[in-house]
């Protein structure tokens, strides 16, 4: 009876200790449920501006790629939005890193005026339908800042504008008395 309680801790424990399987970004955008719910390790460009923290796996990338990044640790997301607030043109961030942490993927159908419209259960306003919640991050190189061919400028400066001077949208759809 001891033996056999002794085995089972034992296996509980390795179990615990399981290192995270590594992965590419393409693997998980080919098959995001095989991986959904499981530890993994991946290699990649973090990416972030005001609305998005995503993965990329080439440094060029402007476009978003739907794995949404939470978890991140306190000072990295700092540093990042400082150099990212602070830059005159550019409209995101990147860094290299290998975040270790776990994936999930899924979709929500919302009806919306009679027509099915598919969400990302994950980022801002369900932008993504994958996602890693980090548990451990390793920078491999320096924060940069560069500017994205798919932003306007003009967006870019709306929104580092502080709320007192920014331009105040008229009011749509009030009847005028």
């Amino acid at each position: 009876m001891k033996l056999s309680v002794i085995a089972i801790a034992i296996g509980c424990v390795s179990l615990a200790w399981a290192e995270p399987q590594s992965v590419t970004i393409k693997t998980l955008m080919d098959s995001p449920d095989v991986w959904s719910g499981r530890d993994i390790r991946i290699q990649a460009f973090l990416v972030q501006s005001l609305e998005h923290s995503f993965l990329s796996d080439k440094k060029e990338d402007t476009g978003f790629m739907g794995i949404w990044v939470d978890g991140l640790p306190t000072d990295l997301q700092s540093r990042m939005f400082r150099l990212w607030s602070t830059s005159e043109k550019q409209t995101f961030v990147r860094v290299p890193v290998v975040i270790e942490g776990k994936f999930e993927s899924g979709t929500e159908t919302l009806t919306i005026n009679g027509e099915k419209v598919v969400f990302g259960k994950f980022g801002h306003l369900g932008c993504a339908s994958m996602r890693i919640t980090a548990r451990k991050v390793i920078e491999l190189g320096a924060i940069e800042a560069y500017e994205s061919p798919n932003h306007s400028p003009e967006a870019t400066t709306l929104a580092r504008t502080p709320a007192a001077e920014a331009p105040v949208a008229p009011a749509v759809g009030r009847a005028s008395s």
